[in-house]
Order: structure tokens, then C-alpha cells, then sequence
């Protein structure tokens, strides 16, 4: 099945994608990387979402128990109906390209380097042969 780019109609891609979020009764998310004194976040584009219903209610219980919450916190379900395809073809052909540049650069740099150290030795060499035949 190919996918152009624009709006997807999910029941042609995939049935409705649920996601859990894990939610304080304050307001604050379960962060994707928690340290050991907060694991909270404030905002969700930084939550650790689960795929799978038992990994987040199993976060759930941890939370409470670890953190001795009053409350268990909440279990926030997402369902995504919709998706956009986004396009990178221009993008991957624009950043190859000027690797692609940058290496060429990079060879003839290096290249030039060669050239100057064989015309140093050519050098080296002939004011050799000159001393050679003026002692001849």
C-alpha cells in the first residue's frame, strides 16, 4: 500500500491508536525521564507514553506506592483517529546532497595536500641533482 503525503484516513492505515499518559491529581505528567526525587512534568509533550495498557496502569501502581501518594493517579487514555503523512524526500535529498558536497570538498582539500607534498619533494629532489652536477 503506498501513502502519499497529506491527511491519512486511519481506518485505511490502522484501527484507532490508544496511548496512555499517566496524571497527577494536580495536573502534573509522568515524565519520560524521571529522576528519582520528581518524576513529574508539567508538560505533557514531555510524558512517557505507553502503548501498552498494563505497562501504564502498572506505573500507576508503582507511583502510588513508592511516592505514598493520598491519591492513585490518574490513567489518561489518548486515541489518535487521524495522522498526516509528512514528506521528507526534499529534506533527504537536500542533506545527502550537501554531504555529499562536504566529502568532495573534503577530498579535493586533501588532495591538494598530496600535491603540494610531492611538489616539495620534486623540489627537495632537483636542488639535489643541481648540487650533484655542480660537484661533477
Amino acid at each position: 500500500m503506498s501513502i502519499s503525503s497529506g491527511e491519512v484516513k486511519m481506518d485505511n492505515f490502522f484501527k484507532d491508536l490508544e496511548l496512555y499518559v499517566v496524571r497527577s491529581k494536580d495536573g502534573m505528567y509522568y515524565a519520560k525521564e524521571p529522576n528519582y526525587s520528581n518524576p513529574w512534568t508539567e508538560e505533557i509533550s514531555k510524558a512517557r507514553v505507553f502503548t501498552v495498557l498494563g505497562q501504564a496502569r502498572s506505573a500507576v501502581t508503582r507511583l502510588y506506592n513508592s511516592f505514598k501518594l493520598d491519591d492513585p493517579p490518574d490513567l489518561i487514555e489518548l486515541v489518535v483517529n487521524s495522522a498526516k503523512v509528512i514528506d521528507q524526500e526534499d529534506r533527504v535529498k537536500k542533506a545527502n546532497l550537501k554531504r555529499s558536497k562536504s566529502e568532495l570538498k573534503a577530498d579535493i582539500k586533501h588532495r591538494g595536500y598530496k600535491v603540494e607534498k610531492v611538489q616539495h619533494e620534486i623540489d627537495k629532489l632537483s636542488k639535489e641533482l643541481v648540487e650533484l652536477h655542480k660537484g661533477v
